[in-house]
């Protein structure tokens, strides 16, 4: 076998290739505060939505106690995720004590085909 020669010139640039998948659009970030009082068992849902024609892909809350719960050991989450739609981010809380929360709910939407 004998020593490899050079290296040749590059070929001709081969076709495009087909067009990908549709993805995702209409990225928007929507937020809901509230002020709830607490209740036994259950407290909520309480829900923040996407606009009109984009669905929930992510979301989550924050909650501070204003008074009469300990929070996060006399508050638990029930619920914490998408609206059975798909249109928003829900969250439920229950509690042994009465007292007053400060909830935010924050919703990530986008336009999925």
């Amino acid at each position: 076998m004998g020593t490899p020669g050079q290296q040749g010139p590059a070929g001709p640039q081969g076709p495009a290739g087909p067009a990908g998948a549709a993805g995702m659009s209409g990225y928007a970030l929507v937020t809901q505060s509230t002020t709830f009082e607490t209740t036994t068992p259950t407290s909520g849902p309480f829900a923040a939505s996407c606009p009109r024609g984009k669905r929930a892909i992510g979301g989550g809350y924050v909650a501070a106690a204003v008074s009469g719960v300990a929070f996060p050991s006399d508050l638990f989450t029930y619920t914490n995720g998408p609206v059975s739609d798909g249109s928003g981010w829900q969250v439920a809380f229950g509690s042994g004590h009465d007292g007053v929360v400060a909830l935010t709910i924050t919703v990530i939407c986008a336009t999925a085909t």
